[in-house]
């Protein structure tokens, strides 16, 4: 495996299917719960800056590990 290989691997890793899975219900909402207008958004910022953060806690951990 190459480094492009490796890091397309940690980033599947971190960011997971879960997100695809998830976006639709938001937006409709369902019986219980309506839908999240521009929330969503402020949401996924969100969402993308803890990933960020466990992107770098991967990048500390694999540089310490040999």
């Amino acid at each position: 495996m190459g480094a492009f290989d490796v890091v397309m691997l940690g980033i599947g890793a971190i960011i997971g299917a879960g997100i695809f899975a998830t976006i639709g219900t938001a937006v409709a909402g369902d019986l219980m719960r309506p839908g999240a207008d521009p929330s969503l958004i402020v949401s996924f910022v969100i969402t993308g800056i803890a990933c960020g953060f466990t992107a770098l806690c991967y990048a500390e951990f694999a540089s310490i590990v040999p």
